[in-house]
């Protein structure tokens, strides 16, 4: 059936059986939603969970009596401090709703107590003590302080000289297609290249790594 097609027929042709044959043999995973964020979160509760993590690894090396105790303490400790930043956070979060703030903030609130995750887009910008707060400006700004980055008075000395000699070479756009580059690459380099490759998610044909390694 791939014989008498075009090669981009034939191409298609594959891609939809090998496709079909995955999703009528192989079980889709669904994607995991992002971890939610925790306001009452803090550098404290931070260093605690640290500390018993680090307690609970030296009891799992040696399960001693002592190790025991150290780690039931730490973790006694982890948990008083989780409650107590729990509950500070709380009475700050319910204080601070009052009938002055803004629709558009209290929403704000509202999602940073569920800790549904929020964008912050850059809202304005201050260069040189002026404040810049329109889209166009702020992108304008961006676009300068990046090809500010990338002028040729931020190289050195050799390597302006090499850039300069370089640039007045005429570039030569044509290509011959006997290069090894330009030369079908054979099935061979297509394993040892499999070979390599680790396991990650399928692109936009949905044919994963793993799937051509079987």
């Amino acid at each position: 059936m791939v014989e008498n097609n075009t090669i981009d027929d034939a191409v298609s042709l594959v891609t939809k059986t090998i496709i079909d044959a995955a999703n009528d043999s192989i079980p889709r995973s669904k994607g995991k939603n992002r971890k939610q964020n925790k306001p009452w979160w803090n550098n404290e509760c931070q260093q605690a969970q640290k500390r018993l993590g680090k307690a609970w690894g030296k009891f799992r090396r040696y399960p001693t009596t002592v190790n025991l105790i150290a780690f039931k303490r730490f973790r006694a400790d982890f948990r008083r401090i989780e409650r107590y930043s729990k509950r500070t956070s709380w009475k700050s979060f319910v204080s601070s709703i009052t009938s002055s703030i803004s629709s558009r903030e209290l929403w704000h609130k509202v999602k940073k107590a569920f800790g549904t995750p929020t964008s912050n887009p850059i809202s304005a910008l201050c260069v040189n003590g002026q404040t810049i707060s329109s889209l166009k400006g702020i992108a304008n700004t961006i676009a300068s302080t990046l090809a500010n980055t990338s002028n040729s008075k931020n190289y050195n000395r050799e390597f302006l000289n090499h850039k300069m000699k370089t640039e007045k070479k005429k570039l030569n756009f044509h290509s011959r297609s006997d290069y090894s580059y330009n030369c079908n690459f054979t099935f061979q380099e297509f394993q040892a290249c499999l070979s390599k490759v680790h396991k990650s998610s399928p692109g936009p044909d949905n044919i994963s790594y793993i799937m051509l390694l079987h």
